[in-house]
């Protein structure tokens, strides 16, 4: 047994023995409920930590919505800067507003609160230090249906001042199952993280929020991976912007955290668990994506130049690889080089976002 599997074996809980983590008291602010506000259509969650430098500018984004049935939740995760107090003087301005404020306890811990105190049908993740485009909320509700769980919008980089909303056109969408949702989420076809998405909030399971802490790098995936072993049934994916990710954010939560294999092979495992519960994904295709898994814990451990266990990630990315007809000779080329194509892709993202800059700022009129 491969020491993933052991993990796996020691591990491995059904969703009914799994127990709710537990969220210190907290301290709320809540002119909203006060005022006896009705359940509004949309939840928007709104995690705070650190982020007094952008916090103003993506709440103002927020209220600013073409869609306003919504309300906001901001959670203040024990920031030490003046986040909180910045959420609070919001609060009191726009009754919309609720805000809670607890001890750290990361990222996940925020949002599960913000899903626990939320009363909407729908529910939005929105990062504090990101920005939601002005109709972001409307292209996304606009899409929802009787079969329908998930909706995604397309999602922008920018870094310094954010980018100006451009409609040249209509966009296009399409709907697809849930297996091939979470496939692209393995393999980064899809956006891996809550962010650009609004969920049926059914779908946010004690499970599906509980993301051990440990995990604060790649948590968001394993939110989406846990949710898509449970319920999740249709996905709509629109291309047009809803949602603007501001990158090289050197005061994140998790800036400057360094991956150790350790890490790389408790997520990998973390992750194999949800592919387990897939029941309608033959054992053939479960293969298929924890090869997956296993390749894209590992890129990012070895973008940081680490020497890494190669006998146990050519174990574990072989059986994936092999499905499709591979010689054992040409299984360590194509692992190569399908990381070398991942960290190159990386670097080139950046080059991206800055052409986008430049033709924004010096080519539209």
């Amino acid at each position: 047994m491969s020491e993933a599997n052991k993990f796996l074996a020691a591990n491995f809980q059904p969703e009914s023995a799994i127990p709710e983590e537990s969220i210190p008291q907290n301290n709320s602010h809540s002119s909203a409920e006060s005022a006896g506000m009705s359940s509004p259509k949309v939840s928007v969650i709104v995690p705070v930590y650190k982020v007094e430098k952008y916090l103003p500018e993506c709440i103002d984004s927020i209220l600013v919505q073409t869609f306003t049935d919504f309300e906001l939740i901001l959670v203040d995760d024990g920031s030490p800067d003046n986040s909180g107090k910045i959420c609070d003087d919001y609060a009191k301005k726009d009754s919309r507003i609720r805000v809670f404020h607890k001890e750290n306890g990361g990222v996940m811990s925020a949002r599960r609160l913000g899903v626990e105190k939320s009363k909407g049908e729908w529910i939005m993740f929105v990062d504090g230090d990101d920005v939601l485009a002005l109709r972001g909320i409307e292209r996304l509700i606009l899409e929802v249906g009787d079969d329908i769980d998930l909706v995604e919008g397309n999602v922008e980089t920018f870094s310094g001042i954010c980018p100006v909303e451009c409609d040249l056109d209509g966009g296009c969408r399409h709907v697809i199952s849930a297996n091939d949702y979470i496939e692209g989420v393995i393999f980064r076809k899809f956006i891996s993280g809550p962010v650009a998405k609004i969920f049926r909030r059914e779908l946010l399971s004690s499970w599906v929020m509980s993301v051990p802490a440990y995990f604060n790098v790649g948590e968001d995936s394993l939110m989406l991976l846990r949710m898509g072993s449970l319920r999740l049934r249709k996905i709509r994916r629109i291309s047009r912007v809803v949602y603007f990710y501001r990158r090289c954010l050197q005061e994140s939560a998790t800036g400057g955290f360094r991956i150790t294999e350790r890490y790389a092979k408790d997520i990998y495992a973390e992750r194999c668990l949800c592919v387990s519960q897939y029941k309608e994904i033959p054992s053939e295709e479960q293969l298929i994506l924890k090869g997956g898994c296993a390749l894209i814990s590992l890129r990012r451990f070895i973008s940081e130049g680490a020497k890494f266990d190669r006998t146990f990630w050519l174990n574990e990315i072989r059986p994936c690889l092999t499905f499709y007809g591979l010689s054992r000779r040409n299984v360590l080329r194509r692992v190569f080089a399908y990381l070398i194509f991942f960290c190159v892709r990386t670097r080139l993202e950046g080059l991206l976002t800055l052409g986008n800059r430049v033709r924004r700022q010096f080519l539209i009129p």
